[in-house]
């Protein structure tokens, strides 16, 4: 009698696998994507520094990939210097930003690419090149040609105030040293 039920319960579990079998998805993988015009930014020379540093400096804007399949594509701006985007390691050290989901444009605040200038080893206070390039993303990578910006980032100058204890016991706030930078 077990025979029976085990068979039976092998047959009803083969039946349940063979009815719930589905399409599989639309694979892209081997279908190109790419971009089909260039990357364009409003300015090509920027000298970033305190009254500017909180004011958008740079907008982006690229066209959309037009992937085999209707999904959102998730785009990213790349920045690396001129000297690495090309060879074996090309892009290796680049900054990547991720902008978001069929997002097509993105300005940068001053303070944002300066901390990416100086993140690439930008000298403070010289101009120096920039590479950007967009990276789209549905199953697979599309890149669009990169463009060169010439920046010239500058060193934050500290702001606030520093409270500096001098004694733990009996220290009070009101009374405490300050360092004004």
């Amino acid at each position: 009698m077990k025979t029976y039920i085990y068979k039976l319960l092998v047959l009803f579990a083969v039946a349940i696998l063979a009815v719930s079998c589905e399409e599989t998805a639309e694979l892209t993988t081997l279908q190109q994507a790419n971009f089909t015009s260039t990357l364009e930014a409003s300015t090509s020379s920027i000298v970033i520094s305190d009254d500017n540093s909180s004011d958008p400096v740079v907008a982006f804007s690229w066209p959309a990939v037009a992937y085999p399949i209707d999904a959102p594509v998730t785009y990213a701006l790349q920045f690396d210097i001129p000297a690495d985007i090309t060879g074996e390691k090309a892009w290796g050290k680049a900054t990547r930003l991720v902008v978001g989901e069929d997002v097509l444009s993105k300005s940068l605040l001053g303070v944002e690419l300066n901390k990416i200038a100086i993140l690439l080893g930008l000298p403070i206070d010289v101009s120096g090149k920039i590479a950007v390039r967009v990276e789209s993303y549905l199953d697979h990578t599309a890149y669009s040609e990169p463009i060169i910006l010439t920046v010239t980032p500058y060193e934050a100058k500290p702001s606030g105030q520093i409270i500096m204890p001098g004694s733990y016991q009996g220290w009070n706030v009101d009374t405490a040293a300050s360092f004004d930078p």
